[in-house]
């Protein structure tokens, strides 16, 4: 009886909840300061804000066959350096007559070697043939202050729930990373594009 009374009152607070006043709205009808629309503009995944993503992805072991003599590679260590800058363009200066968004991928990634230790070179494309599922879990926080530029800091943890047709896969990830906006280098790609 008792377990009843609480999801009772459970349902009830959740009802008085959703039938109070939203004070959310009541915010959004008030004027938004420059620092407040810097930030919503930061944080569209669609935005035209120049950025920059400094991404570091570390890998302390692996799922992988240890069977001698071929070397085991479970005990080895990954790292994945990836840079990611947001380009924006505008008419005239695009293909088609909308802005556009230009996020060219550059990596350099420390992976096991077939003679044992690792090598460090230039990543290649994933090819989606094993199939993993990643469980995530991560914090971030978005900064807007007067003077800096908007930035987002993040950190998450991922571990490998599922794999098949995957003999080397991580076994847990962390990821850390910093996005920087370039607010000031809007006005010089949207200068270009119209002296053209």
């Amino acid at each position: 009886m008792e377990t009843y009374r609480v999801i009772a009152a459970g349902l009830l607070l959740i009802a008085l909840w959703m039938t109070s006043p939203n004070t959310g709205f009541a915010q959004a009808q008030r004027t938004l300061s420059d620092e407040e629309k810097l930030e919503q503009d930061f944080t569209n995944s669609l935005s035209t804000l120049p950025q920059l993503l400094i991404q570091d992805s570390y890998t302390p072991a692996l799922y992988a066959p240890c069977t001698p003599p071929a070397p085991c590679w479970r005990d080895d260590e990954t790292n994945s350096l990836i840079v990611r800058p947001l380009i924006p363009r505008f008419p005239p200066n695009t293909l088609l007559p909308f802005s556009q968004l230009i996020r060219p991928t550059f990596s350099l990634v420390t992976v096991p070697s077939s003679r044992g230790g690792t090598r460090t070179e230039f990543g290649d494309l994933p090819f989606h043939n094993p199939t993993t599922l990643p469980l995530n879990i991560g914090l971030g926080r978005t900064i807007v202050r007067p003077g800096l530029p908007p930035m987002s800091l993040f950190v998450t943890g991922q571990w490998i729930a599922y794999r098949q047709c995957a003999p080397i896969a991580p076994q847990t990830t962390i990821n850390f990373g910093l996005t920087v906006a370039l607010a000031q280098c809007q006005g010089f790609w949207k200068q270009e594009s119209s002296r053209n």
